[in-house]
């Protein structure tokens, strides 16, 4: 078997350069020595040294009024480089103002309209409770008054007599003074009928003895008196009769009863009236939070064109040289589209190919090695606006790093970044072929003086294609197993 060998000597931190490859060390057959070392996990990116430059832009939509500069330019921080004019800026501002004068007028319609509309449901409710209070009301008298007559259907008529000579209250009278003349008229009617004169009753009766003898009783002692047998023959009956007609006369027509109709005013109604009020407060709400929501946008809108006004011209933020021109005198221009690049020569920055944002910003280290030196540089991400803005011009977005402190580098050089996805500092290291697992976990071969071989199991850390960390188990000096 080949024998594996592993690096020996200091970490770049004390080289001041770039951590070298680990290799084994031959110490035997198949083994390899546990050294320890900084110890890391990276990708590279190739980079250049260029001058720091800034994307240069006006603020506001409008046409190019005045170009200051020329390409190849000198220029001093606070130096005005471009002018636009605000002719389209002073008409945004009228164009928004009158969106806010009609916002407000449509929307104080429509929420009279919304006041209306709750005081008219208001109105129906209030009517509907008021008629359901009178439904009630008259429902309850009806059912006392039925009950009243269910009792004592003649004392509720008012006939005085027709329950052992006593006579209806006068209270009753009153109630029931109007539903008892229909039967009192017909009871006069029936009596007048039903009682002849008595001398026609005495002549009737004594012209019809001879020719009906079969209607006389057997025992002539209990024969009548003509008077007796008058009022027995014709008033009984006639007062019986009456009477029946008095009795179903209070049972159809004189006794008060409930209404009959539908159900009339339900629950149902009075819940679906305030349900409607409800909807209607709702509707004005909606409408409320809908202009509020609308003249917020709009005044926001119209503070941010007015800051505006005034800052028609583009100035130098630093000492420079302008090293592209992208516009010229009267062209439209959008806010924030770049007009003009500043190169700031005394401030260097590294640039390169375009790489994974979130690796650049979960990296726990970033170094840049240029001729063998290292030095600590910083990634500077575009914010979201100036990226959209490079996209849509479609432009390039190169990965861009400052230096972290001095760096005596100069335009022009090339060198490449180091980006570690992890980094362990003065670690314990062994080749990956040392290492092996079973279902317990991770494990070695220690060799012992004598030869032999103790299975040793330990803890791991970062881990390359050729190299592991060992973070427990193992001790510097040791000398373990490597599998083929």
């Amino acid at each position: 078997m080949a024998a594996l060998l592993l690096l020996s000597g200091c970490g770049t931190s004390e080289q001041g350069r770039a951590p070298e490859l680990l290799a084994p060390v031959a110490v035997g057959a198949s083994t390899a020595t546990v050294q320890r070392r900084d110890f890391y996990d990276a990708e590279d990116l190739a980079v250049s040294v260029v001058p720091q430059t800034a994307e240069l832009h006006f603020t506001m939509e409008g046409v190019v009024d005045q170009i200051l500069v020329n390409e190849g330019q000198t220029v001093t921080a606070g130096q005005t480089l471009a002018v636009i004019d605000q002719s389209m800026l002073m008409e945004s501002i009228e164009e928004t103002q009158q969106e806010m004068a009609y916002t407000e007028t449509s929307y104080s319609y429509q929420l009279q309209e919304a006041s209306y509309g709750i005081q008219i449901a208001q109105l129906q409710l209030s009517q509907l409770q008021a008629d359901y209070e009178k439904q009630e009301q008259l429902k309850q008298e009806a059912e006392t008054a039925a009950r009243a007559a269910a009792e004592n259907p003649l004392v509720s008529l008012g006939i005085e007599g027709a329950a052992g000579g006593e006579s209806s209250s006068p209270a009753e009278e009153s109630n029931l003074e109007q539903s008892s003349q229909e039967s009192t008229t017909v009871e006069d009617s029936s009596s007048e009928v039903s009682q002849p004169d008595e001398s026609t009753v005495e002549e009737s009766s004594e012209t019809s003895e001879p020719s009906a003898p079969v209607s006389q009783p057997e025992d002539p002692s209990s024969e009548p008196d003509s008077s007796q047998s008058a009022e027995g023959s014709s008033l009984a009956p006639s007062e019986s009769t009456a009477s029946s007609q008095v009795s179903d006369s209070a049972d159809s027509s004189s006794i008060p009863q409930p209404p009959q109709q539908s159900q009339g005013i339900t629950q149902y109604d009075l819940r679906s009236a305030q349900l409607a009020v409800e909807e209607a407060q709702m509707a004005y709400r909606q409408i409320q939070e809908e202009y509020n929501q609308q003249m917020a946008q709009q005044q926001a809108q119209l503070q941010s064109l007015q800051a505006k006004v005034g800052d028609d011209t583009v100035v130098a933020p630093t000492d420079g040289r302008i090293i592209k021109l992208s516009c010229n005198i009267g062209d439209t221009v959008r806010e924030y589209q770049t007009i003009m690049t500043l190169a700031d020569e005394n401030t260097l920055m590294l640039t390169g190919q375009e790489y994974s944002n979130s690796a650049l910003k979960g990296a726990s280290r970033l170094a840049v090695i240029i001729e063998g030196q290292e030095y600590p540089v910083t990634y500077v991400p575009y914010d979201d606006e100036e990226y959209v803005r490079l996209k849509m011009e479609d432009q390039n977005t190169p990965t861009r790093f400052l230096f972290q402190g001095e760096a005596p580098v100069s335009f022009g050089q090339s060198g490449t970044v180091l980006v570690y996805r992890a980094y362990s500092e003065d670690t314990l290291v062994v080749p990956k072929a040392c290492v092996q697992s079973d279902e317990l976990g991770s494990f070695v071969n220690v060799i012992k003086e004598d030869g032999s071989r103790e299975k040793t199991y330990v803890s791991v850390g970062i881990q390359t294609d050729a190299f592991i960390e060992i973070t427990e188990g193992l001790e510097e000096g040791d000398v373990v197993y490597a599998n083929e």
